[in-house]
């Protein structure tokens, strides 16, 4: 007769399929950001293995999901994309549009016409009580 103790009945059946959720939902992102379409598999597994996979659903989940793999990747020092392959996207995305945000100012001027001329009216001119003290005693 069998221990029961001896073995574990079904370890596969405990995680219900979300390991396999995440890998799959994770390579059409990773091809999307520029991960070879041949290594997005394999790196998604690993990602997977690495961070966790609720934690990469619920970044997928998010608003910002770049942001939140590369911070959850960032923690455990998993690079889900690899710095030949970053070139390759800048260089890629390079020729067909342009990248951040020009540099300088791009206003323009503002139509008004002639800046109106400050005349002062020494007449109008007034200092307040109090202004200049000395000695205890206020003097204007």
């Amino acid at each position: 007769m069998l221990q029961l103790a001896d073995r574990c009945l079904t370890p596969w059946a405990w995680a219900s399929g979300v390991h396999e959720q995440a890998v799959e939902d994770l390579v059409p992102f990773l091809v999307e950001h520029g991960v070879p379409h041949e290594h997005a598999q394999s790196r998604a597994q690993a990602a997977v293995s690495a961070i966790g996979a609720t934690y990469i659903l619920g970044a997928l989940a998010s608003k910002i999901p770049q942001k939140q793999l590369k911070t959850l990747g960032n923690q455990v020092k998993f690079q889900s994309l690899l710095p030949a392959e970053l070139t390759a996207k800048i260089q890629k995305s390079a020729g067909s549009a342009s990248i951040g945000k020009p540099k300088g100012s791009k206003r323009k001027p503002k139509a008004g016409g002639e800046e109106k001329q400050v005349t002062l009216d020494p007449s109008k001119l007034c200092i307040p009580e109090g202004t200049f003290a000395a000695g205890g005693t206020n003097r204007l």
